[in-house]
């Protein structure tokens, strides 16, 4: 199943990025932080019992448009692991994620003063890894996994001309067999139009 999603998600990623060549295509960079989910990663083994949490760090992406369809990649790393309620004793590791997404930006409403607002939507996989400075730690762990993705979010974007600014906020929402796990991108972009005809 786990195989099956990840395939599915990089074809979706594909189609989006084979949109017509006349769609307005846009690529940009963009830059923020990473919050992960405040669930900790819980470790019983033996007489161990810890609870650990992934603490916020920076992150770095990039998107690439073309008409309603788009890529996501986004990075984020050396986020500090805690132990639970007690972070002044330091981190016990350090995390990293790598988020790859395809899917749609929608636009809805009519720019005005050069300003507006979408939604984002779409389809991907993280690949989640961890260093540890602890041996029982690690060898309770795996260095990495990837896991099946869904993102949501919203952004707006001021463009003037062929450049602009984006502001959004993105969830990349991890289904599991009792909950979901939640790792949130707020970023902050410059978007580049490279061509095409359309007024987005």
């Amino acid at each position: 199943m786990q195989h099956r999603r990840t395939v599915f998600a990089a074809a979706f990623l594909l189609a989006g990025l084979a949109a017509p060549a006349a769609a307005q295509v846009s690529l940009t960079p963009t830059v923020g932080v990473y919050h992960p989910n405040r669930d900790p990663l819980h470790l019983r083994e033996g007489r161990t019992d810890q609870r650990l949490i992934r603490g916020r760090t920076l992150s770095l992406g990039m998107n690439l448009e073309a008409g309603v369809f788009r890529g996501t990649v986004a990075y984020a790393t050396k986020a500090e692991i805690l132990n639970e309620g007690v972070e002044t004793q330091g981190p016990v590791g350090e995390g990293r994620l790598l988020a790859i997404t395809g899917g749609v930006a929608l636009r809805p409403i009519p720019r005005f003063a050069g300003i507006q607002p979408y939604a984002i939507g779409g389809l991907g996989v993280k690949r989640i890894g961890y260093s540890w400075n602890e041996d029982q730690i690690s060898n309770a762990f795996p260095e990495d996994e990837t896991e099946f993705a869904m993102q949501a979010g919203a952004g707006v974007d001021l463009m003037l001309g062929a450049l602009g600014i984006t502001a959004e906020i993105y969830d990349m929402i991890t289904p599991g067999s009792t909950d979901y796990r939640h790792d949130t991108f707020i970023m902050a972009g410059l978007r580049l139009r490279l061509g095409g005809v359309d007024d987005n």
